[in-house]
């Protein structure tokens, strides 16, 4: 902006025969119009970074929520974690330690510092809950094997042999409905519902009503199943291997995806086979779709 002085300090503008202006006095502004691109420009740069900077607050905060349940999930949790891992102890103190850290009014780096840090600590804490699952379902398994070796001995009693075939009947409350109910609710507590309607946001577009339970999400997979070309066959055996709740997020996180995979069938196959040899876990897969959400997001804004 440039200023022009009048002989009596007023602002006027004096015009020539035909009505033009041929003198201005006052304020000029055709440096700022000149510049209008370029403040422009600068506007949106600094749009686009508000954005990302709300962004990974919003992503702090659900890191936060996820890893705090996660911490619960692993106290409830049996069985033994693998050896050289951290104690369940020692992720909370390394969750207490980020949290305490964090300033009240923290700067852009500081924040997308604790998003990489928490992030790095829910996949730790999926890794630990997982083998705790694992570990319960292998000593489970000795165990059983272990009645089946010690009934089979024909020194035993006819009224021990009894004992011990009845806990096996399947009509008996030992039972896998047992193992199944552990299982289902190991999944609701290691991945809520809202985390990973958050990152596969998809897959409520093929619910009638909303997605609110994870009924609701079992019912949509359900839906999309045929639509993504999957046999009823291999939906099955997902379904057997991973639990229902495990293959419905995986076939909604299929569906996030289904413009880069050419066959979601045999996508499903190959997930589903290595779910059973001990290699595919939900965790990895849901935190590379918040990575991909986020930086979506970034470059749209």
């Amino acid at each position: 902006v440039i200023r022009r002085d009048s002989p009596n300090g007023k602002r006027y503008a004096r015009r020539g025969e035909g009505g033009q202006v041929t003198h201005a006095f006052g304020f000029d502004l055709t440096p700022l119009a000149r510049r209008a691109g370029e403040f422009a420009t600068l506007a949106d740069a600094l749009r686009a970074e508000t954005l990302a900077q709300s962004l990974a607050r919003e992503t702090v905060s659900l890191l936060r929520r996820d890893c705090a349940k996660l911490l619960d999930a692993l106290n409830l949790a049996d069985g033994d974690g693998d050896p050289g891992e951290p104690t369940p102890a020692e992720l909370r103190d390394r969750y207490s330690a980020l949290i305490a850290e964090y300033p009240r009014r923290p700067q852009p780096s500081e924040v997308a510092a604790l998003g990489a840090a928490l992030e790095a600590l829910a996949l730790a804490l999926s890794r630990a809950l997982i083998a705790r699952q694992e570990s319960k379902k292998s000593s489970g398994n000795a165990a059983h094997v272990e009645r089946h070796i010690q009934n089979s001995n024909t020194n035993i009693p006819v009224c021990e042999i009894a004992i011990g075939d009845e806990e096996k009947r399947p009509g008996h409350p030992e039972s896998g409905s047992e193992r199944a109910v552990a299982a289902h609710a190991a999944i609701r507590s290691t991945f809520p519902l809202h985390s990973v309607l958050e990152v596969c946001p998809q897959v409520q577009d093929y619910a009638r009503f909303g997605i609110r339970s994870w009924n609701d999400l079992m019912e949509a997979a359900d839906r999309i199943r045929p639509m993504l070309g999957i046999s009823p066959a291999a939906w099955a055996d997902a379904q057997d291997a991973m639990g229902p709740e495990a293959a419905a997020i995986t076939l909604a996180a299929i569906l996030e995806r289904s413009e880069s995979i050419k066959s979601a069938g045999g996508y499903l196959r190959t997930l589903t086979e290595r779910k059973r040899d001990g290699k595919y876990s939900l965790g990895p897969v849901l935190q590379a779709l918040r990575r991909a959400r986020l930086d979506r997001n970034v470059m749209l804004g």
